[in-house]
């Protein structure tokens, strides 16, 4: 057995000597590279606080966990006695994460018999949380939405609860970007600082971080003072990956899975790729491995079509589905699938596994379509091969199209192919997407200002959210600097109106239709939660839910947990669906649509189609796929798009700008306003009944101001919604349309996508193509 001699350096020496003898039950003969940069640093602020922070980024399974709470576990030893209240603010995306880092804190890391390692959302052990009530202390494992509950149920007990913490660490940083989870979470951190009267030091892990993002990463952990955040990240770990991309092009009825040829093709590819993991580890586990789609639907589709080729195949890999809407107890069957080391398991799964929860060893990962991001798909090819020394393999399954009688020339562009493609070129630069600022994010800020009022006795001041929340926190669009027009003081004349606060001469205070909503539970939520049913069988076992019931009748045959059934009664009273087994089902609908890509993907697809970024490195791609990138190289030249970005197409223009959704809708809205008729086709515009000078003509008096675009809240007049979020149908029209703008549109680019458009690189409309395109 390896003890705490085996393991030297000044970073393994500075611990305590019941940390140092953690590590030698370990048997870990060193320490990893990321945890012997972080130890002294952290030992040193968290002994005498200076008023830094620190961003923790190192690949996954590389012992970021342990780099931060060493030291917290060994400065915790120090102290003669507990401080009465909670020392450490643990901050986990997800409930299951919460449950697995809170038993690997318990196991012997921090000393439970004096710290309790408490996890507090709502299936947690009742008991644990009324002795953290009675008995504050310790280390709190939490989510956002359990902790905007303690901030609005147990306000009188706040000043215990964290008075006296030590540091706040927040895991899976990454997962916290550009959504209302990360916004709300940021506006609880400043409100736990007001509420311990001091800077609490803020630790945030990730394994997507580097050096490239540093700048908007550090804002967004300390908005407004991030000269206080330090980055330290782990260059020193290697982690081998294998690469493979297949490409199926042949159409198919996409709503069943049989009849979609492309769907079929893949899932009797994967069950090929997949049950033939029988490499064993050292340990001779028997070798895993998890799929992932983007959609709960197409994790049931997948899963169910799976388990029918292993039955036809007699059985040797068992598959499961893994979603959030499954419920708790079909989510942890498929985790102790994968986890037996006796089982040959495969999870299809949506990003629910992409996240750090504790698996084991997975030897391959495939993925179904380009993914949402490259920080996703960094983080699914990281679940795989992550001992020292094996192979991450990742194999992409990417359905793309053959052209048809009447289809445009981006068909055999190929662009998911090009979009794979750059995903996993970027996932080797290690070029993730940085935080985006830019959205008001209104509806969070309903909920954080109720929120607040009710943290301080049923009252907030403007003042107290200008400070707290804007100017400091999270809310960039209101800062006085950025906000102009007054868009607070609208928002809360407009919260006066829906008879949710009232003033009095000092403050505002909650009504009683305010403290009415508050009281649902899914208040403590963000985001959108839902009008969900719950599906369960004829016995009660449930199964999980779905968003809706309206969409279903009785008689409906679907798939749910990887099983079919047909739906044997509705009962909206009580949201339940019930169903019983059934020999045939299709896959239930979910709300939700697909991510497009990013800035930055979209540029790398143009770069690749350019030649000035070769192929990926160290991908192989099988036959179709090769094919599918070589047509699309092909029309790429034959269109002419290396010096023109503007064709002519049936009886109109497509123009190809390479921008990303916001910068393309932005065109898209201006040049509507100017009369012209345009829809998206995907990374293109379609201008409809306008010959090629006329667009033109549009264009340059947009580029050089002759015609301005119009204003952000003006071009959402003609958008379909403007609802983004939960709240925003508490806002006025206009408000509405405000906001809707900061999430959606950059008017003030369009000028220069006018002019990249014209003439700029890349962008030259000049000039005849080769073969003049006529597909309508």
């Amino acid at each position: 057995m390896a003890t705490k001699q085996k393991v030297r350096g000044k970073a393994f020496g500075a611990l305590s000597d019941r940390v140092q003898k953690w590590v030698g039950k370990k048997r870990w003969t060193d320490l990893r590279p990321i945890q012997r940069k972080v130890i002294p640093v952290l030992l040193d602020e968290l002994r005498e606080p200076s008023g830094l922070d620190f961003v923790i980024s190192a690949p996954t399974a590389s012992g970021k966990t342990e780099a931060v709470f060493m030291p917290v576990s060994t400065v915790l030893d120090e102290a003669k006695e507990p401080a009465g209240g909670a020392e450490v603010l643990y901050i986990c995306p997800l409930v299951a994460l919460i449950d697995q880092q809170a038993n690997r804190l318990s196991d012997g890391l921090i000393d439970t018999e004096r710290y309790a390692v408490t996890p507090w959302h709502g299936r947690a052990n009742t008991a644990g949380k009324r002795r953290f009530e009675s008995t504050p202390g310790g280390v709190l494992v939490i989510t956002p939405e359990s902790l905007e509950s303690m901030f609005i149920n147990r306000s009188g007990l706040l000043q215990t609860f964290f008075g006296a913490l030590r540091c706040i660490v927040i895991d899976e940083f990454h997962a916290f970007f550009n959504n209302p989870r990360g916004v709300q979470l940021l506006a609880q951190l400043n409100r736990v600082d007001m509420i311990a009267d001091r800077k609490v030091p803020r630790l945030a892990l990730s394994a997507t971080f580097n050096q490239q993002t540093e700048k908007e990463v550090r804002e967004h952990l300390r908005p407004n003072a991030a000269a206080s955040v330090r980055f330290l990240l782990d260059d020193e770990w290697k982690h081998k990956l294998e690469y493979s991309l297949r490409g199926y092009a042949d159409p198919g009825d996409p709503t069943d899975m049989k009849a979609d040829a492309r769907g079929e093709a893949i899932a009797r590819q994967v069950y090929a790729d997949f049950r033939n993991l029988y490499a064993t580890g050292k340990r001779g586990e028997k070798a895993k491995g998890l799929i992932f789609v983007n959609s709960r639907k197409e994790a049931e589709r997948f899963a169910h079509r799976l388990c029918e080729l292993a039955a036809e195949g007699n059985g040797d890999v068992e598959f499961y589905p893994h979603h959030g809407s499954l419920a708790p107890e079909e989510r942890h069957r498929a985790e102790e699938a994968i986890r037996d080391k006796d089982k040959r398991a495969v999870i299809v799964c949506t990003p629910t596994l992409e996240l750090g929860i504790d698996i084991g060893m997975i030897t391959q990962v495939g993925q179904i379509d380009p993914g949402s991001s490259v920080s996703a798909l960094h983080q699914r090819l990281g679940r795989s091969g992550r001992r020292h020394g094996q192979i991450g393999r990742l194999i992409m399954y990417v359905r793309d199209a053959r052209p048809r009688a009447r289809s445009s020339p981006l068909t055999e562009l190929h662009l998911p192919t090009f979009q794979a493609l750059a995903q996993i070129s970027l996932v080797q630069e290690k070029a993730y997407e940085p935080p985006d600022r830019r959205a008001a994010h209104l509806s969070t800020l309903i909920q954080q200002i109720l929120s607040l009022a009710a943290q301080q006795n049923g009252s907030v001041t403007m003042k107290e959210v200008q400070e707290t929340l804007i100017e400091n926190g999270p809310f960039y669009a209101l800062r006085k600097a950025a906000d102009k027009d007054g868009h607070l003081i609208l928002l809360f004349a407009r919260l006066l109106q829906a008879d949710l606060l009232e003033r009095t001469d000092a403050d505002y205070r909650l009504t009683v239709t305010a403290r009415r909503m508050m009281d649902d539970h899914r208040f403590y939520a963000a985001f959108q939660s839902g009008d969900d049913y719950r599906v369960q069988t004829g016995e009660g076992e449930m199964l999980g839910t779905v968003p809706t019931a309206h969409l279903y009748a009785v008689g409906d045959r679907i798939i749910y947990a990887r099983r079919t059934w047909t739906i044997t009664s509705i009962s909206r009273a009580m949201k339940v669906i019930r169903v019983a087994p059934s020999a045939t089902g299709q896959a239930p609908l979910f709300s939700g649509s697909p991510i497009p890509p990013s800035q930055a993907v979209v540029s790398r697809m143009k770069k690749l189609y350019d030649g000035t970024i070769k192929k990926p490195r160290k991908v192989k791609l099988d036959e179709e796929a090769q094919k599918l990138y070589a047509e699309g190289i092909a029309e790429y030249d034959t269109l002419g798009l290396r010096t023109r970005s503007i064709i002519p197409y049936g009886t109109g223009v497509l123009l190809l700008p390479w921008l990303a959704y916001r910068g393309q809708l932005s065109l898209l809205l201006a040049l509507r306003h100017w009369g012209a008729s345009v829809t998206t086709a995907s990374i293109a515009i379609f201008v409809e009944r306008m010959a090629m000078p006329e667009i033109e003509r549009l264009l340059r008096d947009l580029a050089d101001g002759t015609k301005i675009p119009p204003a952000p809240d003006e071009a959402m007049r003609s958008a379909s919604s403007v609802l983004i979020d939960k709240h925003d149908r508490l806002l006025s029209p206009y408000l509405q349309r405000w906001n809707a703008a900061t999430f959606r549109v950059e008017m003030e680019t369009v000028p220069e996508s006018a002019r990249m458009l014209l003439g700029a690189p890349g962008g030259r409309s000049a000039g005849t193509p080769r073969r003049r395109p006529s597909r309508r």
